[in-house]
């Protein structure tokens, strides 16, 4: 994967992780079985907001140039049972879509904190998909 990165669009700065590799059993539409292998990676890259322009990202408006942003990538890679690259899919570090995802975590209050960044996206996470808390008064 690494030797063949410009190929593939992966960024080369950003720390790469490959999250896992599976094989993967299938059946075409001739009932034959395929075998594949599945390759799934994230990357991380670390920039101050001062970099964000030179790579391509907008830096949302009132962000600090000095403050550190992660930017988050992903992708899978499929291969056929002969080890040649089927398809790839995912989303860079430098897609466009980190200019969005910035402004909406900038404007949510996100990326002003200084509490460790981990934390804040876990609760960016609970936020988002925990039920509203409701006061039901109760009644003897």
């Amino acid at each position: 994967m690494w030797e063949n990165r410009d190929a593939l669009g992966i960024e080369p700065q950003a720390f790469t992780r490959i999250r896992s590799v599976r094989p993967v059993m299938g059946v075409s539409n001739d009932r034959v079985a395929l075998r594949e292998t599945v390759i799934e990676y994230v990357q991380s890259l670390q920039v101050c907001g001062s970099e964000l322009e030179s790579i391509g990202i907008k830096r949302p408006k009132g962000l600090p140039t000095n403050r550190v942003v992660s930017l988050y990538g992903s992708g899978a890679l499929i291969f056929n049972e002969f080890g040649q690259l089927k398809f790839h899919i995912g989303t860079g570090v430098r897609s466009a879509k980190q200019s969005q995802r910035l402004q909406y975590l900038f404007d949510a209050g996100y990326l002003d904190r200084k509490a460790d960044s981990t934390a804040r996206i876990a609760e960016f996470h609970r936020a988002r998909t925990a039920p509203p808390l409701v006061h039901v008064p109760r009644q003897w």
